[in-house]
């Protein structure tokens, strides 16, 4: 293959990244949802532990992940469907595929946490895993408030499992829930 042949094959596959790329999207609305749920979250949980209801929060983040997920599909094929954009396409597959393998260790090591009493560890596991899943998508889409989100996101899960553990809640509540929501914001602001 001529140099000009492997230049023009380079410039076609990085055409075709960029369009896929241009498919995935996050809206906003995902961004501020999740800011809101994890926030009113940590307040409830608050609410919970002062009032000696602390076998309730296992519940309650357990709800909080079922209808936070329910509402982020929504938007998003909300999103999708007003974009003109397929919300299954390959590139996106392989994306959310990439997020649940992740995820899959996660949720293993979540139950093992809890099983062990040491459930302090799971808010900082979570902000690490949100990190690299951002990072992953960094990575494969090309979008820097990812990378922001992402290492924001793995800060403040190293700083929850570290000499900050005892305050692990609150540093997921500042890290993913504040986080989020500034994240939304900015994407709104940015889309007008």
């Amino acid at each position: 293959m001529k140099q000009e042949e492997a230049l023009g094959q380079i410039k076609l596959i990085r055409e075709m990244m960029q369009k896929a790329s241009d498919r995935f999207l996050f809206s906003p609305w995902q961004w501020i949802e999740w800011g809101v749920l994890i926030s009113v979250g940590y307040i409830i949980t608050l609410l919970l532990q002062k009032y000696g209801q602390s076998g309730y929060i296992f519940f309650l983040w357990l709800s909080i992940f079922v209808i936070g997920s329910v509402l982020e599909t929504y938007i998003w094929m909300t999103a999708a469907r007003e974009r003109g954009i397929e919300p299954f396409n390959y590139f996106i597959l392989k994306l959310w595929g990439v997020a649940f393998t992740i995820m899959a260790m996660s949720i293993i090591l979540t139950f093992v946490f809890i099983s062990l009493g040491h459930i302090l560890y799971i808010p900082g596991l979570w902000l690490m895993t949100m990190g690299v899943i951002m990072i992953s998508f960094f990575i494969l889409a090309d979008r820097k408030n990812l990378f922001v989100f992402g290492i924001a996101q793995m800060v403040g899960g190293l700083l929850a499992v570290s000499f900050m553990l005892k305050f692990a809640l609150l540093i997921g509540a500042v890290f993913f829930g504040i986080g989020a929501l500034i994240n939304g914001i900015y994407l709104l602001i940015k889309a007008h």
